[in-house]
C-alpha cells in the first residue's frame, strides 16, 4: 500500500466545528483569571497614543497571547489555533493573529517593563496559591544567565551578528528560580541586542531577580549563580554585592573570602584570587551562604 497523492497536494486541517483540540486550554486560562491575570493586565498595562487602536483591549491581548503560546504557536500566524474548531464555543473575545500582531509591534521599552511588572505580580499569586515552589521557604536556587536567540531578516529589531559568525541574534538575559523538589520557573527576562555585552545591565537585572524571588516566596537560603565574571563587571564600572552570613567554624576563611568583594563580591570571575573564589563556590554548594543579594552601580 502507497499514498496516492504528493505531500503538496495534501493538508491536515482541524475545523471541525463540533471538536475542540486543546481541551486543556480550558484549565490553564481558568487558573490565570482565577489569580488576577486580566486583572494585573489591565492595572498595569497602558498603551496610549498608538495608532488604529492597538493599545485596546490588552488584557484579552495579553491573555490570547499566553493562551495561545500554552496551544504551542511560537509564532503570531501561529496564535490562529486559537479560532480553530469549537474553540469559540469556550472562549470569547478571542482576537484575529493581525491583531496581535498589531499590538505587539507597538510596544516601546517601557510598556516592555510594563508587561515585567504583571509577570512579577502573577508570579507571586501564582507561587502563593499553587505548589510552583514547594520547599521556596527554605532553599531556592536563582539561576542568571545569557542566551542567544537567531532571528531572521535585516530590519528585525536588535538582531545583530554577535558572537556566532554569519549569525543574527538577540541577546537577551534570562533568570529562573528553582528549589530542590520543582523545575526552574523563569522568573526575569530583559531582551538585549545581539551586540550586547555579557555584563550589559547584569547588575540591575540581578537586583530585579533577587526582588522576584523573595515575591514568589523565596524567604529562606537563596543561592545565587550568575552567568557574568565578576572582572567584566568590575571593570565596566559595576559591582555586584552579595551579603552573607556564614557559620561561626567558617568565620575565618569567610574573612579572606570577603575581602576579595571589590573584585568580584559575587565569587564569580578569575584571576589572582582563584583558589578564593574556589573556596566560595565551595561555601556556596555546601549551603553555607545566604544570598541576600543587593546589586547596584559603583
Amino acid at each position: 500500500m502507497q499514498v496516492s497523492h504528493t505531500r503538496a497536494a495534501v493538508s491536515a486541517a482541524f475545523d471541525d466545528a463540533n471538536l475542540i483540540a486543546h481541551a486543556g486550554l480550558v484549565p490553564v486560562m481558568r487558573l490565570a483569571e482565577r489569580y488576577g491575570l486580566p486583572r494585573l493586565v489591565r492595572e498595569n498595562v497602558r498603551l496610549t497614543g498608538t495608532k488604529n487602536g492597538a493599545g485596546a483591549s490588552a488584557y484579552a491581548k495579553v491573555t490570547g497571547i499566553v493562551g495561545g503560546m500554552a496551544a504551542g504557536a511560537d509564532s503570531i500566524d501561529d496564535l490562529d489555533v486559537l479560532r480553530h474548531g469549537a474553540m469559540s464555543a469556550v472562549f470569547e473575545g478571542v482576537r484575529a493573529p493581525s491583531t496581535l500582531g498589531t499590538f505587539l509591534r507597538s510596544f516601546t521599552h517601557g510598556h516592555a517593563l510594563q508587561l515585567h511588572a504583571v509577570h512579577r505580580r502573577f508570579l507571586g499569586e501564582l507561587a502563593a496559591h499553587t505548589p510552583l515552589l514547594p520547599g521556596s521557604g527554605e532553599k531556592a536556587f536563582i539561576d542568571v544567565d545569557s542566551t542567544h536567540k537567531r532571528v531572521y531578516g535585516r530590519t528585525k529589531q536588535g538582531g545583530e551578528y554577535g558572537r556566532f559568525k554569519g549569525i543574527r541574534t538577540l541577546h537577551p538575559l534570562l533568570a529562573t528560580i528553582c528549589t530542590p523538589a520543582s523545575r526552574p520557573v523563569i522568573a526575569t527576562v530583559r531582551m538585549r541586542r545581539g551586540k550586547a555585552a555579557d555584563s550589559r545591565g547584569a547588575p540591575k537585572f540581578i537586583s530585579e531577580t533577587l526582588a522576584t524571588a523573595v515575591e514568589a516566596g523565596c524567604t529562606g537560603m537563596r543561592i545565587l549563580r550568575s552567568f557574568c565574571r565578576g572582572g567584566v563587571c568590575a571593570g565596566s564600572g559595576q559591582i555586584v554585592q552579595v551579603e552573607s552570613q556564614v557559620p561561626q567554624e567558617c568565620r575565618e576563611s569567610a574573612d579572606l573570602l570577603l575581602d576579595i568583594d571589590p573584585v568580584c563580591s559575587a565569587g564569580l570571575g578569575l584571576g589572582d584570587r582563584g583558589k578564593e573564589l574556589a573556596d566560595l563556590t565551595d561555601f556556596v554548594e555546601k549551603d553555607l551562604w545566604r544570598v541576600a543579594g543587593i546589586c547596584d552601580q559603583q
